[in-house]
């Protein structure tokens, strides 16, 4: 049974500034706050096709990769491992 995975999602973040921009607008310096996208290509959908918010100079954003590992926290034992397997 697999008990760790890790993925790469995304964050928007300020070119020179360095601050983290969530969906609304608000901006924050802690990059685990704003919302995590799937790929560069959903920021930048975002950043220039929508402009929901209206950003003045959406170029001055970047998608900047973040790595998100999850990883199961219980205890596995012989006889789970086999129910999970189907056996």
């Amino acid at each position: 049974m697999k008990t760790k995975a890790e993925r790469t999602k995304y964050v928007i973040q300020h070119k020179t500034e360095g601050h983290f921009l969530h969906v609304d607008g608000r901006k924050t310096t802690n990059f685990m706050e704003p919302i995590k996208w799937l790929c560069e290509e959903e920021i930048h959908e975002f950043l220039h096709e929508r402009k929901y918010y209206h950003l003045e100079n959406p170029d001055d954003y970047r998608a900047v990769p973040v790595k998100i590992t999850y990883e199961l926290e219980v205890e596995i034992n012989a006889n789970t491992e086999s129910t999970a397997q189907g056996h």
